[in-house]
């Protein structure tokens, strides 16, 4: 027997679970349609025993003032707490605290007032950040673009870096119970409203026409609904990996032209907190290394002994194909190098490890968006719903600095689910 719902939405991540929940709570019937085994999407938080905070292996960071996180955090009824501490780099085999994440920020202000039409950050270091007094700045826009956005400089958006530079400084938070929690609260509600869950379910093929959608799952099941509501990551257009009769061209040239960067993510557990031996180390936040693995953090400002190894970008691209065990190698040899101790000694005081590689996940294929030149106008293209059957979502299609966050998923899950529900209002 064939059931047919109002809305299928393909895709339990954030903004599959807020359009799911706008959805619903509108009296639509809902078919929330997720390959993995679970929801969440890129959230995945773990709780290990014996330690206070969680693991995050995937989205981590609140980034400043967001009003649906805040929303559904107190909904939930979770809190808070301000990422702090400093920053460190280490580079040509000298570890050494700088005042901000980009060094000698200042020498950009001539080159921002220059600048009448955006293009690359490239392009911007190769054509105006030449010569040894960019040294030090051309290292850290490089370590950020690459750690912060997971970007790389051919892509990322001139004009988004400095409007993010020349911006109010925001705070940087983190769940005390992790972002998992923030999700399972939506999740929970939706099951209430009537969601049906269909979980371990890859689908391969959509076939659609105006008012009629049919999904084919990889293990021959099929579901057909009124509207498809699709929230895919970027990585997934990018591969192709769902067919699409009659096809979306339109959409596929217009996802060939935004930005989407692998990510590898890497926690350590040790002992101790061997990188705070110096005084000046205590609340070591941040560090930007030119070492194999360019970006770390610690769980700052609490004092569990984890390590974060972060590869995003180029970074990530050239090492995605390492082992866990083989990644593991490369962060002791890093660690080893920076902190002057020997590999042996760091493996000993090694207790557990986590890892997961979003670059070569088959339902991401990478970690998270990123600016570009000219984004928002394939953002346009990409989101638009096409003859009031198929809509789209996502982190990738919000056109402002949330890309890549959890706040830019709810919110384009939120805008598109209600542009539906506002389609096709009776009366």
């Amino acid at each position: 027997m064939e059931h047919r719902y109002d809305v299928l939405v393909l895709g339990a991540g954030a903004a599959g679970l807020m359009a799911a929940w706008e959805l619903s709570a509108a009296g639509r019937s809902v078919a929330l349609i997720e390959a993995r085994g679970r929801t969440g999407g890129r959230v995945h938080t773990l709780q290990e025993p014996g330690i206070g905070v969680p693991i995050e292996l995937g989205a981590e960071f609140i980034h400043g003032d967001l009003p649906l996180t805040q929303h559904w955090s107190a909904r939930a009824g979770l809190s808070s707490y301000e990422v702090e501490g400093s920053i460190w780099q280490y580079k040509k085999g000298k570890l050494q605290e700088q005042e901000d994440f980009i060094e000698e920020e200042a020498a950009l202000k001539p080159v921002w007032e220059s600048l009448t039409d955006d293009i690359s950050v490239g392009t911007l270091i190769d054509r105006y950040l030449q010569g040894p007094g960019y040294e030090a700045l051309r290292f850290t826009l490089q370590r950020y673009v690459e750690g912060y956005y997971a970007g790389n400089l051919e892509q990322a958006s001139a004009f988004a870096l400095r409007r993010e530079l020349e911006g109010q400084e925001e705070a940087q938070c983190r769940l005390a119970s992790g972002y998992g929690a923030l999700l399972r609260a939506i999740d929970t509600e939706c099951a209430h409203q009537g969601v049906l869950f269909c979980l371990n379910t890859p689908v391969h093929s959509v076939e659609w026409g105006e008012g009629y959608v049919r999904l084919q799952a990889t293990d021959g099941r099929h579901f057909l609904g009124t509207t498809l509501l699709c929230t895919v990551p970027l990585g997934n257009w990018l591969a192709g990996d769902i067919g699409w009769t009659p096809s979306l061209p339109d959409k596929q040239e217009a996802a060939r032209h935004l930005g989407f960067g692998p990510v590898v993510k890497l926690i350590l557990r040790f002992r101790t907190r061997f990188w705070s031996d110096e005084t000046n180390r205590k609340d070591l936040n941040f560090l930007f290394s030119d070492t194999t693995i360019p970006a770390w953090w610690t769980a700052a400002p609490k004092t569990d002994a984890l390590l974060t190894a972060w590869l995003g970008g180029p970074a990530a691209a050239a090492l995605q194909h390492l082992t866990q065990e083989q990644l593991v190698g490369r962060a002791l040899s890093d660690l080893a190098q920076m902190f002057g101790k020997t590999k042996d000694w760091l493996r000993l005081q090694l207790q557990t490890v986590h890892y997961h590689n979003w670059a070569k996940d088959p339902y991401c294929r990478g970690g998270y968006s990123f600016e570009v030149v000219d984004g928002p106008h394939w953002q346009k293209l990409l989101s638009a719903p096409v003859a009031r059957t198929l809509y789209f979502a996502g982190e990738g299609l919000h056109a402002g600095p949330q890309i890549g966050t959890v706040e830019a998923a709810l919110q384009t899950g939120q805008a598109a689910a209600r542009q539906l529900i506002a389609d096709h209002a009776v009366g």
